[in-house]
């Protein structure tokens, strides 16, 4: 099905391209919020929902790139080096900005309840900013980094073919179904790991694509 590519220290500029145009993408997705105020009679929410048509492919495909380039790190620096660059690159300014944002929630804007014990309850249940809904999900992504690179090289192949299968059931299929039937998981199915709870599947498909060859129908 697939051959393994070579991808000694070289510049990916396929990944840089991505990237870009999805960081392109998440401005078009912040500029069309009223989408969510559905009001079926005014044609700004139909201009609304047709750029969030267009552009939802955008946070996805920043998982993408994680996982293109994080799940093979042990090639390029150890365990200790990995870390320090995710709390340089995410930890910190995630803990920054959640300060700056809180401190001009509750003095510039004035609203109430003050305090470091506020702030905590806040940081933890992500009611800051609801944008830095991406930072909960990457961060414990970033934490089970250790163990899920050692999943991903070449002798794991299939192993990573399952896991990119149970991605796709779990989210193309079982909770599309589950969305379109207005129903949440039941235990049946809501503790599958990889699949329906963190949804890494989605690395997984990012790491596969950059590290092996296959054909166009494969891939599409």
């Amino acid at each position: 099905m697939s051959n393994p590519v070579n991808i000694s220290k070289q510049h990916y500029y396929y990944l840089d391209i991505l990237n870009i145009v999805a960081t392109f993408a998440v401005v078009c997705l912040h500029t069309s919020d009223y989408v969510f105020q559905f009001s079926p009679n005014e044609p700004n929410w139909y201009l609304s929902l047709l750029i969030q048509i267009l552009f939802i492919w955008a946070v996805p495909i920043f998982f993408m790139i994680s996982g293109a380039n994080l799940l093979n790190y042990r090639e390029r620096y150890d365990t200790k080096v990995f870390f320090k660059k995710r709390c340089v690159h995410v930890l910190f300014p995630f803990i920054f900005w959640s300060l700056t944002w809180y401190v001009w929630n509750h003095v510039a804007l004035g609203m109430p309840g003050w305090s470091i014990k506020n702030f905590w309850y806040e940081f933890e249940q992500n009611s800051i900013q609801p944008i830095f809904w991406f930072f909960y999900y990457i961060i414990p992504v970033y934490i089970a980094m250790p163990f899920l690179s050692i999943i991903a090289n070449n002798k794991n192949k299939k192993i990573v073919e399952y896991i990119i299968f149970l991605y796709v059931l779990g989210t193309g299929i079982v909770n599309y179904i589950y969305t379109l039937l207005h129903r949440s998981f039941d235990m049946l199915v809501a503790n599958i790991p990889l699949a329906l709870e963190m949804g890494i599947g989605i690395f997984f498909v990012g790491w596969y694509l950059h590290n092996y060859k296959i054909s166009d129908k494969a891939r599409h």
